[in-house]
């Protein structure tokens, strides 16, 4: 899935179904890093995993790169 809002394209990764589990990934990494644990836990739950801004899939910021005063989602 993917959203494209005016600020470009957020990609976010759902899979599963049942209770909602959200994945954040740490500055510099993809949500990629979590393919193990969404592998495992996918069939029990639904699985959401976003590229925050400027990582993996997702659209940098607009402007350049991540700031303090700008939301990376």
């Amino acid at each position: 899935m993917e959203n494209n809002g005016s600020a470009g394209d957020l990609h976010c990764s759902i899979r599963g179904s049942g209770i909602p589990l959200l994945f954040v990934h740490p500055p510099v990494l993809p949500g990629t890093v979590f393919e193990r644990q969404v592998s495992e836990l996918s069939p029990f739950l639904q699985t959401i995993v976003p590229d925050l801004r400027g990582h993996g899939r997702s659209a940098p910021s607009p402007g350049g790169g991540a700031s303090r005063n700008r939301p990376m989602i």
